[in-house]
């Protein structure tokens, strides 16, 4: 949604969500999620909201205060911040950012490890971190249901980055890249065949090798990864448009009107009509 304040400039937005319960046991979720260009004097100070926060400083400077203590935040870097205590941040000057708050059972302990020398982050690979939560962010503004356990996914791999050593978060940054190349092929592809051998030869890894890392990475085989974004991309065009079933079959990448509800129902619970109706 469009964010209207004088010190949050057009085209600045901010996006809410209420996860799953399921997500609320075992994921990191989020709660909303911004990017925003703000001008001299946007400042936040407030109480308790009940979350963490990590802001990605894209262009210009903030600030952020640590107790009584005032850091500069800079292009470039993060700042996590602790929600469950008052917080006061914002810029005099001006800057873009983006910025997550999210929640999860393990998220204190997270926290506590990431901010041991303090909640301005430097990591190694900022490009990365800075993609998985602009990726995130995307996820929301885009015209395609959220993938709770890929959200979750992302909120850990820069969790993960900003308390890691160099060497071992360059690898575990490779291994990233590679997946996230290939989640954006399977969303660009979503209504094509996505063979194992194919996804596999797209990152030039053996389709052995391939699927074990991404079931490293994400948590699903590619085949289970597959069927849920499948069955995701059906949720919205079932509930946002009128397409028949077939229709929405045939752009999901569902060889049959009847494999597409058995898989559906297999994955959600309901029948798609269920789903459809609401009754879910």
């Amino acid at each position: 949604m469009d964010v209207s304040s004088k010190e949050i400039l057009p085209p600045s937005k901010v996006y809410f969500y209420t996860c799953s319960a399921l997500a609320r046991e075992i994921f990191f979720f989020p709660l909303c999620t911004g990017h925003f260009y703000c001008t001299k004097g946007y400042e936040v100070d407030r109480g308790r909201y009940d979350s963490f926060l990590l802001i990605y400083v894209v262009a210009g400077k903030g600030y952020v205060y640590d107790g009584p203590q005032r850091l500069e935040v800079r292009a470039g870097e993060f700042v996590l911040v602790d929600c469950y205590q008052p917080q006061h941040y914002g810029t005099d000057d001006n800057w873009e950012i983006y910025w997550l708050h999210f929640d999860g059972k393990v998220a204190r302990q997270y926290y506590e490890l990431c901010i041991q020398n303090g909640p301005l982050l430097r990591p190694d690979d900022a490009a990365m971190c800075a993609r998985q939560l602009q990726r995130i962010y995307e996820a929301f503004h885009g015209e395609r249901s959220v993938n709770e356990a890929d959200v979750s996914r992302r909120i850990v791999n820069f969790l993960t980055a900003f308390m890691q050593p160099p060497e071992r978060a360059k690898r575990q940054n490779k291994a990233t890249d590679i997946v996230d190349e290939t989640l954006s092929y399977i969303t660009e592809n979503i209504a094509k065949p996505l063979p194992l051998a194919s996804l596999a030869q797209n990152v030039s890894m053996s389709p052995f090798y391939f699927s074990r890392l991404f079931k490293r990475e994400t948590g699903f085989s590619p085949h289970e990864y597959i069927m849920h974004a499948r069955v995701n991309k059906a949720k919205y065009l079932l509930k946002f448009t009128t397409l028949p079933l077939k229709e929405i079959a045939r752009s999901c990448g569902f060889s049959s009107e009847c494999n597409f509800s058995t898989a559906f129902k297999k994955i959600s619970g309901v029948t798609p009509c269920s789903f459809r109706a609401g009754n879910a």
